[in-house]
């Protein structure tokens, strides 16, 4: 009986991790090809012109090329975590780490990217350990802090926050922007995603919520997404804490 609900076990690893390999390979041709065209455009105009075109144009054409290369990066990134939750059988290899390390280290690339972004962390009272991939953990952490910075429509600061509720680790995310269609991001971190969006805001937005949510289920935990009273988004996940984890 053991060996069977293993194999069920492994089963349901590989088949989710296919499902989300296949719901990024649909994207990311149309989501590559975007910031590449630019690219290529805005560097043929800079070769081309640059005898003509004014000095904050030029500036302006260069801020447009370092953003695409900057999106590109993070696209890669996130590719990168889905190959390595592939690998092994559809597996991920779990370590008992401290929760706010993983946090203060997500934050600190975030910084790095976006220095002019006020970033909070609220660590918990206690320091904890979950059992986790540090790394994909991280890369979850990235993407919410990113997708706030993107698309919450706010300089406000943004608020992380690890804790430990129930027996369970809870990490948050939370901005101080417009909020968002539950529903349509619930849809997206079910899986789904996007390939024909209206405008490059919104560029990358699925693949990035259902790889963090893939990343999650595959730590048996579960992620949501509400708006805050007062306003703002609010998207958490909890992952399992198994007993004796806490220090």
């Amino acid at each position: 009986l053991t060996t069977k609900l293993k194999r069920q076990e492994a089963a349901r690893a590989e088949a989710e991790a296919e499902r989300t390999r296949a719901n990024l390979l649909r994207a990311v041709s149309h989501d590559l090809r975007t910031p590449l065209t630019t690219i290529y455009s805005a560097s043929s105009t800079l070769l081309d012109r640059r005898d003509t075109l004014p000095p904050a144009r030029q500036e302006e054409i260069l801020r447009g090329i370092r953003e695409d290369a900057e999106w590109l990066t993070r696209m890669v990134e996130n590719l990168l975590s889905v190959t390595k939750m592939n690998g092994s059988g559809g597996g991920i290899q779990k370590v008992p780490d401290m929760a706010e390390d993983i946090v203060a280290h997500a934050v600190s690339q975030v910084r790095r990217r976006f220095p002019e972004q006020k970033i909070d962390v609220i660590a918990s009272a206690e320091p904890f350990e979950v059992l986790m991939d540090s790394m994909l953990i991280e890369q979850v952490i990235i993407n919410l802090i990113e997708n706030a910075i993107y698309h919450s429509g706010s300089d406000e600061p943004i608020t992380v926050k690890a804790e430990q509720e129930d027996g369970e680790a809870v990490f948050t995310v939370s901005d101080r922007g417009r909020g968002v269609d539950v529903g349509r991001m619930l849809w997206l971190m079910d899986g789904h995603v996007e390939s024909d969006r209206p405008g490059d805001k919104d560029r990358g937005m699925g693949i990035g919520l259902s790889l963090c949510a893939s990343i999650v289920r595959a730590h048996g935990g579960a992620m949501t997404v509400e708006n805050a009273r007062e306003g703002g988004a609010v998207f958490s996940f909890v992952l399992p804490m198994e007993k004796g984890e806490e220090i």
